[in-house]
Parts: C-alpha cells; structure tokens; sequence
C-alpha cells in the first residue's frame, strides 16, 4: 500500500480504539532474546491515563487506514533536585504498510505540532537493546525531527515468583501492608528520597489514588522504624489494562523453552509460555529507602515476592539504572532475567541548553508507567 493516499492527522478517541489496539497487538517490541507485544486491551486510554496526568495518543491515518501511532505524555518530576514538568514519547508503532522516512516525518510533524501547542523543555524515551530498527529510525538525523541524546543505561529484571524466599529483616525495621489511611506518608517518603534521583516522578497522595490504576494501598508494603516510613515498595498488578504478549524467542532460548519449563517445576525459574500467550507478571514500583539503606530495600525486595506466591505470576518486574546502588542488591540475592533499554534526552533545535543543564544524577524512572 503506499504512502501517496490522503494523509490525515489526530488525536486518538474512543472510537479508534479498535485500530490503536490492532498496532500495538501487531507490531511486537523487538530484544536480544524476544520479541513482545506490549498491549492494552481492552481500552487503550486506561493505560495511557497511568503515563502522565496529560497525555496525547497521536494517529495518523492513511485512506482512512491507521497507519502510524505512538504517545506523547507529561508529568511533573524531579530534574536537578527540583519538580519540573518533562515530557516522555513512547509506544510507535507503525503498520508494516507504511514504514519507511516519509511516514516517520509525518509522525515527528505532528510530535511537533504538539509541542508548540504545549512546549515543554525536555522529554525522555527508551528503545530496549536489541531493537535495532527502532533505535535507527529514532536516533538518525533528519530534517524535522527532534535530536536524541544518550543519557543513561535502565536495566529490567524478571525475577521468579512461585516460591517463598527468606526475609531478614534490619535490626529496628518492620514490615507490614499498607493502610489506605498511610498513602500521605508514603507520598513523603517518596517525595524526600526520589528526589535525590533525575526524572523519578513527583508523586502525591491525591496522584497515588488517581493516576494509578489498580493499584490500591494495600498494594503497598511499608518499611516502618520507630513508627515512621523509612522504605516502600508496591506490587502492581496491570493486567486488567496492560498485557506482555510473546511474539517469538530468539532462536537458542526458543530451542530451550521446553528444558526451562521442565526445571521451572524444581527451580526458582519462571514458566515461558508458548508465542502468542501472555507473560504473567507484575512490576514492583514506587521505590523509595531512605540513605539507599541495602538491607532495607532486600527485605522489601523479599517480602514483596513473599506476598506474590499465588497471585497467578510468573514473575515480579523490577526496573533500575544501571549505576543505582540497589540494582547490585537485586542482581546478587535473586534469581532473574535482565535486559537492558537506552534511555535518551530528546529535545527540539532551541532547547538543546535544557538538555545540556541535566546534571550527572542517577535516574529512577518509573518502569510501571513507561
């Protein structure tokens, strides 16, 4: 089909949900090891609502065929040690049909557009290590489009959770479920230690109850010393609203499928389901330990996958920067799949000093709402 048609440009409603959901299903994220299907059935817009309290769904139609996709969101964040409103473009997708530079401008077009309406200094986005394809349409130079700078290394962890692990809990510390009436406390702890980080999310307790969906307090574990917050950590569940559906498996992992699932019965290794089935997971988020406190975070971490044995998972996700001090703590005391994304600064022509005055802070990025 070519790309000459009538060319028509939107924002994504109600009723095209239907073609939304068919991009997305059809047009797999590639990696070293996989290729998935990040969907969002049944409405997409539940989804898109967790990403930022403003957020846009482009779509581009081509005789009247949805031909090209993709998210610009907002929200405010921590940016140098002060909350700042940046922006993060994600989920292109593109119809097969339609790919190649021509539609790709229109789609950069329209990302403009969009920020002269609502300009904002910097955004943010990550392609996974592997997807080749996309990291050469992204980050090539061409007339029109923004420019992507590499910033820094998120590396994802899939840890197995069908078995209880051992809890060693820090002398003074406890841990218990949250209480809904605590979600203002929780707010403070995040807001005090996520604010040492680049771009973590400003979070409140009105944004806690509002902004994320399914997710209630009790969903949170709490560490509690003397009384007071010290370190929290939520279990996530988004199936309802977000799907990861296996397309394939890289040649060798697909040949060991069936030897992994033998061993997942006796091994802390988590089931692969067949291509075209989902993977049962959930994230762990809003992560916040006061000083960084080792001991804390791991007995969290535990307890966390302690209290998601027999939630129907497969395994817990967990997403960090690669220069984090915990993510060793993670890496070393489970059992897990890694893989990593590039995060990059985009910015447009005039805002290139925005992107220079980002200091060498570690991010912490919300994997639950990217």
């Amino acid at each position: 089909m070519s790309e000459s048609g009538e060319m028509v440009l939107s924002l994504a409603g109600p009723d095209d949900n239907a073609d939304v959901l068919r991009l997305l299903r059809d047009n797999p994220m590639e990696g070293e090891q996989f290729k998935l299907a990040l969907t969002r059935e049944s409405d997409f817009s539940h989804a898109s609502a967790t990403t930022g309290d403003r957020h846009q769904t482009l779509l581009i139609r081509v005789d009247g065929k949805a031909a090209l996709i993709g998210e610009r969101s907002s929200q405010m964040v921590w940016l140098n040690g002060e909350q700042k409103r940046l922006g993060y473009y994600s989920q292109a997708r593109v119809d097969p049909a339609f790919r190649g530079g021509k539609m790709l401008l229109q789609g950069f077009a329209f990302q403009r557009q969009l920020h002269d309406e609502d300009p904002l200094p910097l955004y943010l986005t990550t392609i996974v290590e592997g997807n080749q394809a996309a990291m050469r349409a992204l980050t090539k130079e061409r007339p029109g489009k923004p420019t992507y700078v590499p910033f820094s290394t998120l590396c994802t962890l899939a840890i197995p959770a069908p078995r209880i692990r051992k809890v060693e809990q820090p002398n003074g510390v406890i841990l218990r479920r949250a209480r809904k009436d605590q979600l203002e406390e929780i707010a403070d702890c995040l807001q005090r230690n996520l604010q040492r980080y680049q771009f973590a999310p400003c979070w409140t307790a009105e944004s806690l109850s509002n902004r994320c969906r399914d997710l209630k307090a009790e969903d949170f574990l709490v560490a509690l010393r003397d009384g007071r917050i010290v370190g929290t950590m939520a279990t996530w569940d988004q199936r309802n609203f977000k799907q990861t559906i296996v397309h394939d498996y890289a040649p060798t992992l697909g040949r060991l499928r069936p030897a992994v699932n033998l061993f997942a019965q006796y091994l802390p290794l988590p089931h692969l389901p067949p291509p075209g089935q989902e993977l049962r997971h959930a994230y762990l988020s809003h992560i916040a330990v006061d000083d960084d406190d080792r001991k804390v975070f791991r007995a969290l971490l535990a307890e966390s996958l302690n209290n998601s044995v027999g939630r129907g998972y497969s395994y817990l996700t967990l997403g960090l920067d690669t220069r984090n001090p915990l993510l060793g703590v993670a890496k070393t005391s489970f059992f897990h799949f890694a893989y990593r994304s590039q995060l990059f600064l985009v910015h447009w022509a005039e805002d290139k000093a925005a992107a220079q005055a980002v200091d060498s802070r570690i991010p912490q990025l919300e994997l639950a709402i990217l």
